[in-house]
């Protein structure tokens, strides 16, 4: 499928608040200048990738706001300022949104003069959480009120400077995106809690003309095997498996010929480094070692294709993790919670929904179907009975109405090698 990808939980709760109006802010100051090129890695590591992708397409599509002009901005809840340079992602400064223990939220908006048009476009936004270690960024478009809105709502952890490809994970009302009359940011700390985010370079990208849905599978659990991959080849949906590499060929886990069985049949073969510890938790020369280990393993037993894509261990990523993997992947898979747009602007760091629970997971690929967005599932165990995961009737469930759907099924290499990757 034609997709703008590079290789590629929240809730509103009070609406109330005057909404002044704003004039539009000027187009300045779109990404560093050593953050963004052609993302070339000078290297002889014959494991690294050609390019850092989230160098090469962390600037892609056009920038809404640069944050330059915050006097456009009003607050709701918390309070609103501008950093220095020295703090700034891009141009001058950067928005720092900070809630106080007795705040909730930090929560700002911006309303506009004329509406935008925003129906053939996904939005990013640059943030930087520095407290708490992880929260959910929450973005409200209401189009062209807060009766009908999109809730655009991904979890992040605390690991720097990060670019968020947002997707509603709800919809109130029926929003035109055609008529967007103001956007709202907020970080939904809870009662009693501190919380500082920074946000910078708001930016669109250009909206795919279809829709498409990712099924992964952590752990290589022999139920993906067994259970999964039946289901599956009846209904023509390929998958993706975060593989273990020293848990092959255990009682519990797939053995490396059924791995490949699922390989010619389509299927993905990915790097999933998990290790006793996060990466949050790894020193840069442990991050290093793992991706290379498991990477190298997958090249070895001619997995080449998966290799080149990664799902996070735990969903947990620092910043030195991240900078580590977009040197040895084009793509990884994190948490985050919510659908995204194709045209992902940090491709390291994409967004997965929980596939445990049937109508959660359904509901998420009819957004995908409706919005022309990405949707990818995360499995794990399928039908065991006895642990916390999806049962065989519940994974019928997803799988059936996948097929049905006005979407396509894919993996990372179809992502990746499609004709816009």
């Amino acid at each position: 499928m034609a997709l703008g990808v590079a290789g590629v939980s929240g809730c509103v709760e009070s609406d109330s608040g005057p909404s002044p109006g704003t004039t539009d802010a000027p187009a300045t100051g779109s990404r560093p200048a050593d953050s963004c090129g052609d993302g070339a890695l000078d290297t002889d590591d014959p494991l690294a990738v050609e390019y850092d992708a989230r160098r090469r397409f962390g600037c892609r599509g056009d920038l809404l706001d640069g944050f330059e002009d915050l006097s456009v901005w009003e607050t709701y809840a918390g309070r609103l300022d501008a950093t220095g340079p020295e703090r700034a992602y891009a141009g001058t400064q950067s928005a720092e949104l900070t809630a106080a223990a007795g705040d909730g939220r930090a929560w700002v908006y911006r309303e506009f003069d004329s509406p935008l048009d925003l129906s053939d476009r996904d939005l990013s936004l640059a943030v930087r959480l520095d407290a708490p270690e992880s929260e959910s960024v929450v973005v409200q478009v209401l189009a062209p009120d807060r009766e009908n809105q999109f809730v655009l709502s991904k979890g992040v952890w605390s690991a720097g400077w990060l670019r968020v490809d947002l997707g509603p994970s709800a919809v109130k009302g029926d929003p035109d995106l055609s008529e967007v009359r103001e956007i709202r940011i907020q970080l939904p700390v809870g009662e009693g809690a501190e919380g500082r985010l920074l946000v910078d370079a708001l930016r669109t990208t250009p909206k795919s003309d279809r829709g498409a849905v990712m099924l992964t599978f952590d752990d290589n659990h022999r139920t993906q095997y067994d259970t999964a991959f039946p289901v599956m080849e009846r209904y023509g949906v390929p998958g993706t498996v975060g593989v273990i590499h020293r848990a092959v060929d255990y009682a519990t886990t797939m053995s490396l010929a059924e791995m490949r069985e699922l390989q010619s049949a389509g299927w993905d073969m990915a790097s999933h480094p998990q290790l006793e510890r996060s990466f949050r938790q790894l020193s840069p020369e442990e991050s290093r070692s793992a991706f290379r280990e498991s990477k190298r393993w997958l090249v070895d037993e001619g997995f080449e294709d998966g290799a080149r894509f990664l799902v996070w261990p735990f969903g947990k990523y620092d910043a030195d993790a991240v900078e580590t993997a977009a040197r040895y992947h084009y793509l990884g898979f994190a948490g985050g919670g919510c659908p995204v747009g194709t045209g992902v602007t940090d491709p390291l760091l994409v967004s997965r929904v929980t596939g445990d629970d049937p109508d959660r997971t359904t509901a998420m690929i009819d957004l995908a179907e409706r919005y022309n967005l990405l949707t990818v599932v995360r499995l794990h165990t399928i039908g065991v009975g006895d642990d916390k995961y999806v049962s065989t009737a519940g994974f019928e469930r997803i799988v059936e109405p996948l097929a049905d759907a006005d979407v396509d099924a894919v993996t990372p290499s179809d992502l990746w090698d499609g004709p816009t990757g």
